[in-house]
């Protein structure tokens, strides 16, 4: 059986990608919802208005998404970087510990 394994440099770049796609995710939801207003000025009537507020309902959710997937990232990279931090200081404290 293999292992299956990731660095910790890895792991941040792998969050640092998470970031990269939420941002592109973010930005996309502002360009829909921005059509979306622009659209609503234009096509008046039942059927439009039944379409628009159905997808702002759903706007927080999709924005909390993206915020949620972002803090996961966060949470990532900072516990690889603490995790590599706390990795070198004790090799280190090793081998100086070996040289006295």
């Amino acid at each position: 059986m293999g292992v299956i394994g990731m660095s910790y440099e890895e792991v941040i770049s792998k969050a640092n990608g998470m970031s990269s796609d939420v941002e592109a995710y973010m930005g996309n939801l502002k360009v829909i919802y921005d059509k979306l207003e622009e659209a609503r000025g234009m096509w008046k009537g039942v059927d439009n208005n039944a379409f628009t507020n159905q997808v702002i309902a759903s706007k927080p959710k999709l924005v909390s998404i993206g915020q949620s997937i972002e803090e996961h990232a966060t949470f990532l990279r900072k516990d690889a970087s603490d995790r590599m931090r706390l990795q070198n200081d004790i090799a280190g404290q090793a081998k100086s510990k070996l040289g006295e």
